[in-house]
């Protein structure tokens, strides 16, 4: 499971030759991206851009190399969560005012050993789950 889940991660933008060339909007027509989806990943890494700036100037502008400008915006839209896998069992208790000890029966119930102290990822990975799977549990 760990190894799908680091795999998924590892999503390869298309070769096309001389893409730092393009303008940004022109590499997202090529690649069949949209626009607004490449800036808004763009933003959300607090890169500097213009839709009319090539990759490679965009890269340059942001001390990166074009690759680095490609892989962002091919890199996976978040999944939904909202980093609660880096939270322990018990700090997603106190943040949802849940009972540690009903949030720990829910999982049990699911065939799910966990502790207070292990992260959401940590308990996900060794149950061939996602952390929202955990979340989804212990939430119903």
């Amino acid at each position: 499971m760990e190894e799908k889940i680091k795999s998924s991660y590892n999503f390869q933008a298309p070769i096309i030759p001389h893409a730092e060339l393009l303008t940004l909007k022109d590499y997202c027509k090529k690649v069949n991206i949209p626009l607004s989806l490449a800036m808004a990943k763009l933003k959300s890494k607090n890169i500097k851009f213009n839709e009319n700036w090539t990759l490679k100037e965009i890269a340059r502008k942001n001390n990166l190399a074009p690759l680095d400008i490609g892989k962002i915006i091919f890199s996976p839209v978040n999944m939904g969560g909202y980093g609660y896998g880096r939270m322990t069992l018990k700090e997603i208790c106190k943040k949802f005012n849940l009972s540690e000890k009903k949030c720990l029966e829910k999982l049990k119930r699911q065939k799910i050993n966990a502790s207070l102290n292990e992260t959401l990822k940590e308990i996900a990975l060794k149950n061939d789950l996602f952390p929202v799977d955990i979340m989804n549990f212990i939430k119903k």
